[in-house]
């Protein structure tokens, strides 16, 4: 596996079934984990915060980055909440010290990709 350049950005899309993270740019994902029970809803919703938190924590931690020194781009359902938005860009940028976050509806991602058949986005 390539180094991960200084200047890369982290994307991050979570489905029902997985959780898969990478770099942009990259035409496969770096790692892909199984999307932990009761993390989303039967909609695609987020259920646990502390769930997501621990996974989000463990993609850094699997690609052997450290979260302060990425951008990260993150994908949503479309039926998201603004609250539950805020809640986790504050997260992100209180715990995880982000340098930045863009939290993207794969609903409009999907226009430039493929649906996996869950509600993330394929990779190819």
């Amino acid at each position: 596996m390539n180094p991960i350049a200084e200047d890369a950005i982290v994307v991050i899309t979570f489905d029902t079934k997985n959780v898969r993270a990478g770099v942009a740019g990259e035409t496969t994902p770096r790692i892909i984990l199984e999307t932990p029970m009761g993390m989303t809803g039967p909609d695609g919703r987020v259920a646990s915060q502390s769930q997501m938190e621990s996974t989000v924590s463990q993609v850094f931690k699997d690609l052997h980055l450290d979260s302060d020194s990425y951008p990260v781009l993150v994908t949503c359902v479309a039926n998201d909440t603004p609250a539950y938005l805020e809640t986790f860009a504050k997260w992100m940028f209180n715990e995880l010290n982000v340098p930045a976050l863009s939290v993207a509806s794969d609903s409009v991602l999907v226009i430039g990709g493929q649906k996996d058949g869950g509600n993330g986005l394929r990779w190819h």
